[in-house]
């Protein structure tokens, strides 16, 4: 996506603080739905597992997956 020096920086900042911050939002989620720690890692590693999968699809579509550094982002 020829990202520059600048946005792989920012990326490099935003990629540890935001994991530290769904931490805490997943362990919120939990309290209040009281779901299991089984049931928990099921549905985020569903979740960590759509996201390559919609990059991927942009390589082989045109009319979905990520496209644009506004996606990305």
């Amino acid at each position: 996506m020829c990202f520059s020096l600048l946005e792989v920086t920012v990326l490099a900042v935003i990629t540890p603080l935001m994991a530290c911050v769904f931490c805490f939002v997943f362990m919120a989620v939990q309290r209040k739905t009281s779901w299991s720690q089984r049931s928990m890692l099921i549905s985020h590693l569903l979740v960590m597992g759509l996201i390559p999968i919609w990059g991927c699809v942009g390589f082989f579509t045109d009319a979905v997956g990520l496209h644009s550094k506004m996606e990305f982002w």
